[in-house]
């Protein structure tokens, strides 16, 4: 099919767009990027501009990057040459065959075999008018023995609208049904897992799993993203686990470094940086993966650990530039010992007139990064948000 793109500018749209821009838009992507005519369209973002503007402007941006992380950005002469384009007022090419963006919702090739699955009883229907929605579902699985989970793996059904689903372990049943949700964590939940895209399947190191046992409580949580407005979209998104009755030697969990003492200015930012000191009831834990995590506002988070008495640190999940619409696990191999500290640094950007405090809207903030773990801490009064309250934090 003839695109009319000049064929410097088909060759990134096609590398680094369509994954998500397609012919069919993807995870909540607004409109394609693959002909002339998708180019010089209006935004369904901002009417008043053409949509090639506001991808010369989107490719070189510091602050609101695309592609998001965890894709390379684009190298200077790719920048250069769409913002030529751009500013030629975006003439039409002569390259005539596009090549096929990669398939949107491949997902890691799976090392074990997901045999039982996490999906909603029926499907949820987004509402056309509805632009952003949080659903959530709860999947009851009961084990007579118990097993470990060693596989995390998505189950994608609507690529339209899905922009992520994260997994939670809560102590008591959910409503099967999806509906919109009541809140985005409670506290006594358990997180297992996470999907957004860009994000492999989470497979687990060989010495830990979740466990399964008696009767376990699983709750998803769907972000749906429809900006496009479309009408009729139904879906069934879940998760996928592995598992065996072959015991490993430790139950895996997570946790969140950061914290909740986040209050943003209106027209102002702020650079936070939270120390958290490691007690003796978590000395000796291993991490191995790190999930980052802050909202709209957010422009960067960091987590380090400095072992006690070094000066040395190490990463424990960086996104320099963060991006809301991609969040990925980062693999870790580190251990943390009683009086090493654990600092997370958030940084925001409030451009709106309204103060902005912690919360589980989109429109609050947060500063986590979920880390999981092992061996799971079981004492009684432990919750994954733990070392996120116990905090000291100063302004930068």
């Amino acid at each position: 099919m003839p695109v009319e793109l000049p064929c410097d500018v088909q060759a990134i749209l096609t590398e680094n767009c369509q994954t998500c821009h397609g012919a069919t838009p993807q995870f909540g992507a607004p409109m394609p990027l693959r002909t002339h005519a998708d180019l010089v369209a209006a935004s369904k973002t901002e009417a008043n501009r053409k949509v090639y503007e506001l991808v010369a402007e989107r490719v070189a941006s510091l602050s609101s990057p695309m592609p998001p992380v965890p894709k390379a950005r684009l190298d200077a002469v790719q920048v250069a040459s769409l913002k030529a384009w751009a500013d030629q007022g975006a003439p039409k090419g002569e390259c005539s065959t596009a090549t096929t963006s990669a398939d949107a919702g491949t997902i890691k090739t799976a090392t074990c075999q997901a045999a039982i699955d996490v999906v909603p009883s029926s499907k949820w229907t987004m509402p056309q008018n509805t632009t952003d929605q949080y659903v959530c579902y709860g999947v009851d699985i009961a084990r007579a023995q118990k097993e470990h989970i060693v596989g995390i793996y998505p189950k994608l059904d609507n690529t339209k609208i899905v922009h992520h689903m994260i997994l939670f372990q809560g102590s008591t049943p959910y409503a099967e049904t999806p509906t919109p949700c009541k809140s985005a964590a409670s506290v006594d939940w358990r997180m297992v897992g996470a999907w957004a895209p860009g994000t492999q399947a989470i497979e687990l190191p060989a010495e830990a799993g979740f466990p399964l046992e008696e009767t376990s409580h699983f709750i998803v949580q769907v972000h749906y993203s429809n900006l496009g407005r479309l009408s009729g979209e139904v879906d069934g998104s879940g998760f996928a686990f592995c598992s065996t009755t072959q015991l490993r030697k430790y139950d895996a969990d997570v946790f969140a470094f950061g914290t909740t003492q986040i209050q943003i200015p209106a027209r102002a930012t702020r650079d936070l940086s939270c120390n958290y000191t490691v007690p003796q009831g978590m000395s000796g834990l291993h991490l191995f993966a790190a999930l980052p995590h802050m909202h709209q506002l957010g422009k960067s988070i960091q987590t380090t650990l400095v072992p006690k008495g070094t000066a040395e640190s190490v990463d424990l999940g960086t996104q320099q530039t963060w991006s809301f619409d991609t969040q990925v696990w980062f693999p870790l191999n580190a251990a943390i010992h009683e009086g090493d500290t654990v600092t997370t640094r958030c940084v925001w950007e409030n451009s709106t007139s309204q103060a902005v405090r912690f919360g589980e809207r989109t429109s609050d903030e947060m500063c986590y990064s979920f880390t999981m773990y092992y061996p799971r801490v079981t004492a009684p009064l432990w919750t994954w948000a733990l070392p996120s309250s116990d905090v000291k934090c100063e302004q930068k």
